[in-house]
């Protein structure tokens, strides 16, 4: 008896499952990698006033180059 998930086989199904996990698990490896990459540029820091004092421009100016 085949089992269907939606319009897949249940095998199929099981397959993009395991697939899409991969793709997750790269996603956030890649995430991780870019938020190194960001605390290199501007490393966390708290300023006395609490105040951003100009340090995220470098983070935005990073953020727009990769759009």
């Amino acid at each position: 008896m085949v089992n269907n998930v939606g319009d897949t086989t249940q095998r199929r199904f099981d397959d993009l499952v395991d697939q899409a996990r991969d793709m997750v698990q790269t996603m956030t490896s890649l995430q991780f990698a870019i938020g190194d990459m960001a605390l290199e540029i501007q490393p966390i820091r708290h300023t006395p006033t609490g105040r951003d004092d100009g340090i995220y421009a470098s983070l935005r100016l990073f953020a727009a180059a990769l759009a």
